[in-house]
């Protein structure tokens, strides 16, 4: 018969180890065997404060009537993080929601605590109105996954692009 008397409870997410000992009926005990292992319960963390939209390198904050084409970036921290689970759902940026702005992350680790820059290219942004909603997803190696939206405001851009100036010639 095997009997076994444990407690997981103890168990941490992080390194882990199960020490085992087998006795048989005459009580004869086997060596300590060891039993090392990872447990993974967190998900990875996406930074909303570094969310950005840009065109040509300048930060957007403001919306206006014309459609244009947009760059997104954002931070995500994790260590294990699997790097083409990290997608992005900007449908809501443009009025026809545009199936192509659905779209999977370039990460680039920063540094070496878990920190990547993942970013997306070519969004068309034509929102139609201040407010503009956009879904992160991202997973990790052990297949935890993180899900989070991001609301902006925005002020409206009443500047017109180009103002025509006469010159006089003399």
């Amino acid at each position: 018969a095997i009997s076994i008397s444990s407690s997981l409870s103890s168990l941490t997410d992080g390194e882990n180890s199960i020490y085992v000992r087998a006795t048989d009926n005459l009580d004869q005990a086997s060596a300590d065997k060891n039993v090392n292992f990872r447990i993974d319960l967190s998900v990875p963390s996406i930074n909303t404060n570094t969310f950005v939209m840009s065109r040509k390198n300048v930060i957007i904050s403001s919306y206006s009537s014309n459609a244009i084409t947009v760059d997104a970036n954002i931070t995500v921290t994790e260590t294990s993080l699997s790097l083409d689970s990290v997608w992005g759902n900007f449908t809501n940026l443009s009025k026809t929601n545009a199936p192509g702005n659905i779209q999977k992350a370039v990460c680039t680790q920063i540094g070496t605590n878990g920190n990547y820059r993942c970013s997306w290219q070519g969004i068309q942004y034509d929102p139609g109105g201040n407010t503009i909603k956009v879904t992160i997803n991202a997973s990790d190696s052990s297949g935890n996954r993180v899900v989070v939206p991001i609301t902006r405001t925005l002020s409206k851009d009443d500047s017109s692009r180009s103002k025509s100036k006469t010159f006089k010639i003399s």
